[in-house]
C-alpha cells in the first residue's frame, strides 16, 4: 500500500465517521422532545419571614413622632416606614425574603390592635408615599411584604362603628374591642373592599 493510498483511506474513514456522527446528532435532535423549563414557583414554605412591629423597629424620622415615649412600653416609641427602609439591607443580608410589618392602619395602640380605620395609615408610622417607597424598595431587592389585616377585634372607635347603619355589623364588644359579624354578607363585602382598596 502506498502512502497516497493510505492517506486516501484515512480521509475516507474520517469522512464516514463525520457523516455517521452528523446523522446521529440529527436523528437524536429530531427524536428528543423539547423540554420547557418549568416555572420556578415558590410557596410560603420556601420563604424566610422577618416579623416586626413598625413602631418597635427603628425611628427613621422625627417628623411623625407625635406624642411618642420610647421609655413607656405601652406608648408609641417612634418606629416608622423610613426606619425600616434605612435598615432593610440588614434584613436582606440575614437572608430574609419577606418582611411582615404587622398592622399599618390607623390605630390607638402602637401594635395596631386597636384599628380605627382600614383606609388610613397610622400617622406615627409615616405617609402613604413612604409606605409605597418601602414596598417599591423591597421589590427591587427581590423581597416581599406582608401586612396584618385585623378582620375583627378593632377599636370601638373604628370609623364603621360610628355609622348607625352598621350597628348590626357588630357581633360583640369587650375591653374596648369590637368584633365584626363575619357571617354578615355586608361585613364580608366591606372587608373585601377594604383589602382591595388598600
Amino acid at each position: 500500500m502506498t502512502m497516497g493510498c493510505f492517506k486516501g483511506e484515512i480521509k475516507l474513514k474520517f469522512n464516514k465517521w463525520i457523516s455517521v456522527l452528523a446523522t446521529t446528532v440529527l436523528a437524536t435532535s429530531l427524536t428528543i422532545t423539547p423540554v420547557a423549563k418549568a416555572e420556578n414557583t415558590k410557596t410560603i414554605a420556601d420563604e424566610s419571614i422577618y416579623d416586626l412591629l413598625v413602631d418597635r423597629y427603628f425611628n427613621g424620622t422625627d417628623k411623625n413622632d407625635l406624642n411618642v415615649n420610647a421609655q413607656d412600653p405601652s406608648q408609641f416609641a417612634g418606629g416608622d416606614f423610613n426606619g425600616i427602609l434605612q435598615k432593610l439591607s440588614l434584613i436582606k443580608d440575614m437572608g430574609f425574603t419577606i418582611v411582615s410589618l404587622g398592622p399599618v392602619f390607623a390605630t390607638e395602640k402602637y401594635d395596631g390592635t386597636l384599628t380605627t380605620s382600614y383606609s388610613e395609615f397610622e400617622p406615627h408610622f409615616g405617609t402613604a408615599e413612604e409606605f409605597t417607597n418601602l414596598v417599591t424598595t423591597l421589590k427591587q431587592k427581590n423581597m416581599r411584604v406582608m401586612i396584618d389585616f385585623p378582620l375583627t377585634n378593632v377599636s370601638e372607635n373604628h370609623e364603621w362603628t360610628q355609622d348607625p347603619e352598621k350597628v348590626d355589623w357588630i357581633v360583640g364588644t369587650s375591653n374596648g374591642l369590637v368584633r365584626w359579624d363575619l357571617k354578615n354578607q355586608e361585613v364580608q363585602q366591606a372587608l373585601i373592599n377594604a383589602i382591595v382598596e388598600f
